[in-house]
């Protein structure tokens, strides 16, 4: 299913910065796509609680309380919780041990910042065709 033919795609974005939850927002529900955002843990584990997301867009630096663990933390509780939603890492932390722990938690797909938009709208495709 695409998220240019039937039943919207269900898309949660967790970021904490106002100006990239906006863009992305802006850009993916213009896309077909039904859009949620998070701004930190704690709001994208009670979505994910009591919602289905298709896929979760998340960065892994998040202010609060977890810190730079935050998007890890999203992570795990995503694949525990809603274990056919996609996970993809859209965040500016590089590295190789970043990377490899975001997969072993459960992430499907790496992607680092900047990345142009409609780059991330083919990754997407390409996650949604494959599931």
């Amino acid at each position: 299913m695409s998220a240019a033919s039937g039943p919207r795609t269900r898309l949660l974005i967790v970021d904490d910065e106002v100006s990239i939850r906006f863009g992305l927002k802006a850009f993916f529900t213009a896309q077909r796509y039904e859009v949620a955002c998070a701004a930190d843990v704690e709001e994208a584990q009670a979505l994910l609680r009591n919602e289905h997301f298709t896929i979760v867009l998340v960065d892994l630096r998040l202010s609060g309380r977890n810190g730079d663990s935050g998007g890890f933390d999203v992570i795990d509780f995503a694949r525990e919780h809603s274990p056919n939603t996609r996970i993809v890492v859209l965040t500016a932390s590089i590295g190789v041990d970043v990377e490899k722990r975001a997969y072993d938690l459960g992430a499907d797909y790496f992607v680092v910042k900047p990345k142009p938009l409609g780059e991330l709208a083919q990754i997407l495709k390409e996650i949604l065709a494959a599931s």
